[in-house]
């Protein structure tokens, strides 16, 4: 998105609610509030045209100065959000509490100021706030300084400091957490999950074991939140999804316990529930599946575009759950539900990375359906919005998909082109393990003496012989957990559409 764009995301990003407030809270600015102008021409494009802006608020003579007018909507923008939401979440009632305590405390009001700072301070710490917990405590020190109560200053002391090194020591302790996040998190969505033995050691040298071993090592319920959310993403990217559905759901029961967990870490509850869907695919019973579905489908968020993120989720693990589960039917009447979804939330910043997830579920659905004209459109949209350095695992798996939608379309002359391309990418991404040589191999040096309906039938028997051999290796399984590799061949030894063969199996 370009800068020039910023101010036009924003306003688009507006509830109504919010709007009408903005427009309350410009009304009680003095003067001629021609940036509400710019505001509405602004709103009423369907696509940023500054151009056509400049045009139309020549005579309001903004143009002169248009970029400090966007600059100074943009700021009224923000300052009307910030009073708007100002209630809506455990820390900003902290900032506002803070705000008013250095107000009283300007104006020598030191017994209000000491009973705000007393109770923020209590939520602070209520809901591992540390860091606005300690700058209370430095705040009350200073107003009981101007105070002069210099024998509660001396008595009080040494408990002060004690109390700030225990909050200093739970931040560095959450810190560690953190740090620790960022890594899982940049290894597992660059690599996904661990294809080779030397792939499960990298970067373990980084990781701070001590951390994950026991849940006491958590100094707050804000790092123990941390500690099962980190063991549930370590132990999925070690292929332990059994251990991995056991930290997600003591996490998701943890933050339960607590009505305000939800609010505070809500972006946590929601990435855990995805995960539980992710990692519990197979593993869960169905019905319980369908249970996490419905409380991730209704989660709600004040902003639209969070919403929006959330059903992409939901429509994601939907389809991805419909597919683990052999519900294959359920699964192709959802895909005109979720296209026409994704056709009208385009217009909101809907998470890449998420709807190439979904994608890849279309994909995986048409192809099952045998639509495979429809499973490739889905194939280059990804391939055309592939993300630099993130999701090999997703990028190879549709590149061999990529493979097998052209050889069923018939479009031989394409293969060569498109399994070379294929080899670089595994190549390039040091991706290239015994599954994919085995489906290049077959496709460039199998597929092209394949001149009769018995050396298909044939080639397709040795295939499914050599990737039973090498799926003996669970780190080789991997690469098919998407879609059932084995259905797809046995639908080509029995010289029958995928489509019919699942219908017999799954009816």
């Amino acid at each position: 998105m370009k800068a020039t764009e910023d101010l036009f995301v924003l306003i688009k990003s507006l509830t109504k609610s919010e709007k009408r407030h903005f427009k309350l809270f410009s009304g009680l600015q003095t003067g001629k509030k021609k940036y509400l102008q710019l505001f509405d021409v602004i709103l009423a494009q369907e696509k940023y045209d500054e151009p056509a802006i400049i045009k139309q608020m020549k005579a309001e003579k903004l143009t002169i100065n248009f970029s400090v007018a966007k600059a100074y909507l943009f700021e009224s923008i923000l300052n009307s959000l910030e009073i708007f939401h100002s209630n809506k979440s455990i820390d900003a009632q902290i900032r506002k509490q803070i705000s008013h305590i250095k107000i009283l405390t300007a104006r020598n009001q030191y017994a209000a100021s000491r009973k705000l700072v007393a109770r923020a301070k209590k939520t602070a710490e209520e809901f591992d706030l540390f860091s606005y917990a300690i700058e209370l405590s430095v705040i009350e020190e200073s107003i009981i300084m101007n105070q002069h109560e210099l024998s509660y200053l001396e008595k009080t002391r040494e408990q002060r400091y004690l109390d700030e090194n225990n909050l200093i020591n739970k931040l560095k302790n959450f810190q560690e957490y953190r740090k620790l996040a960022a890594w899982l998190m940049v290894r597992g969505e660059k690599l996904g999950r661990a294809r080779s033995r030397n792939l499960m050691k990298m970067g373990d040298e980084k990781i701070n074991h001590n951390l994950l071993t026991n849940p006491s090592n958590a100094l707050s319920d804000r790092a123990l939140i941390s500690y099962y959310f980190q063991n549930g993403t370590h132990r999925h990217f070690k292929n332990d999804n059994s251990g991995s559905l056991k930290h997600f759901m003591a996490l998701k029961h943890f933050i339960e316990k607590k009505p305000q967990y939800r609010q505070i870490y809500f972006y946590t509850y929601l990435y855990t529930l995805n995960n539980i869907l992710s990692v519990g695919a197979g593993i869960l019973k169905f019905k319980k599946t369908l249970e996490v579905l419905s409380a991730l489908k209704n989660l709600k968020h004040h902003f639209p575009v969070v919403n929006a993120n959330i059903q992409l989720r939901y429509y994601s693990q939907l389809s991805q759950n419909f597919i683990s589960y052999k519900r294959y039917a359920e699964a192709v009447n959802s895909a005109a539900e979720i296209e026409k979804w994704l056709e009208q939330n385009r217009r909101h910043k809907l998470n890449t990375l998420h709807e190439i997830s979904l994608q890849i579920n279309l994909m995986i659905i048409y192809f099952m359906a045998s639509k495979y004209k429809l499973c490739l459109q889905h194939i280059n949209y990804v391939l055309n919005n592939e993300l630099q350095d993130i999701a090999y695992d997703k990028y190879g798996f549709v590149r061999l998909l990529n493979l097998l939608v052209h050889f069923e379309l018939g479009n031989f002359d394409l293969l060569p082109g498109v399994a070379q391309s294929a080899y670089r990418y595994f190549y390039k991404h040091n991706r290239l393990y015994k599954f994919e040589n085995l489906i290049l191999n077959f496709i460039q040096n199998k597929v092209p003496i394949m001149h009769t309906l018995n050396d298909r039938i044939d080639a397709f028997k040795n295939l499914k012989k050599e990737f039973k051999k090498i799926a003996r290796d669970p780190m080789e399984k991997l690469a098919v957990e998407y879609f059932d590799f084995v259905f797809w061949l046995d639908s080509k030894i029995q010289n029958k559409p995928i489509s019919e063969f699942i219908r017999k199996k799954h009816p």
